[in-house]
């Protein structure tokens, strides 16, 4: 709860980071907004130190959990933004392929699709070992720091989900705005100048909205499954406690008798 309350503070700091001038460019918006959630997160790095040393001293190695979490939700927010910003490769790729036909591009797309989820994968994967092993000395086959090592997954997990404040919400909650923004004044007629300035506002938004997403996902999964592995792990502690390998022996069948 300590963290999450840090991460909601940093997140309100953050979002007097973004600033921009009048006239600037798509990739400025996008550095700008981008400032703001990479200062949170630094900033709630150095709070998870804080906290865990004075809070539990004894387990203070856990604060690298909270930072192992925060940096693999920054590699697959940034891999989210290579595959599928206009500005890279992959989606520059996919859109040549509409030269030679709507199958070929979606072809393309799908394909991108398919290839672009190998690195959240691979990231998640590492970062569950490495908060697993920071948290318990890495200590894996010790029986007893089980417990502890999912409460480091945790931990790594509420670190990242932590900086989903006020700045990468309100820019899942503009890009539709912008949007409609630029409709109404296209069908009002207005002048092109007003198309000009809602389109660059509109893009960082959806794009943002896909970046928090990766971040929500991945790391938010270690988050809700961990401490139910865990308290599933204790009730089946208890029991052994309680009957001993020599105790009753039954079977039970989830789908009835």
């Amino acid at each position: 709860m300590m963290l999450a309350a840090a991460g909601i503070i940093l997140s309100i700091w953050g979002v007097f980071l973004v600033k921009t001038k009048e006239d600037t460019s798509q990739k400025n918006l996008l550095k700008a907004l981008g400032k703001g959630i990479n200062y949170s997160s630094i900033g709630v790095a150095v709070a998870a130190y804080f906290l865990a040393n004075l809070l539990l001293p004894d387990n203070s190695m856990l604060f690298m959990s909270v930072g192992v979490g925060l940096l693999a939700g920054w590699l697959i927010g940034w891999w989210t933004e290579y595959s599928t910003s206009d500005e890279y490769a992959p989606t520059q790729a996919i859109a040549k392929q509409a030269e030679s036909g709507p199958a070929t591009i979606i072809i393309a797309g799908v394909a991108e699709g398919l290839y672009s989820v190998w690195v959240p994968i691979v990231v998640i994967g590492a970062a569950i070992l490495l908060a697993f092993g920071f948290s318990t000395d890495w200590a894996f086959g010790d029986a007893d720091k089980f417990a502890l090592g999912l409460y480091g997954v945790g931990l790594g997990a509420v670190g990242m989900l932590s900086t989903l404040g006020p700045c990468p919400l309100a820019t899942d909650a503009y890009g539709p705005i912008a949007d409609n923004a630029g409709g109404n004044a296209q069908m009002a007629e207005l002048e092109p100048i007003v198309r000009e300035r809602t389109d660059p506002l509109g893009q960082p938004g959806e794009h943002h909205r896909r970046h928090r997403q990766g971040f929500r996902h991945w790391i938010g999964c270690p988050d809700r499954a961990g401490p139910l592995l865990a308290a599933y792990v204790e009730e089946v502690r208890v029991g052994y406690d309680l009957w001993g390998p020599k105790g009753p022996k039954w079977w039970i069948c989830p789908t009835g008798p």
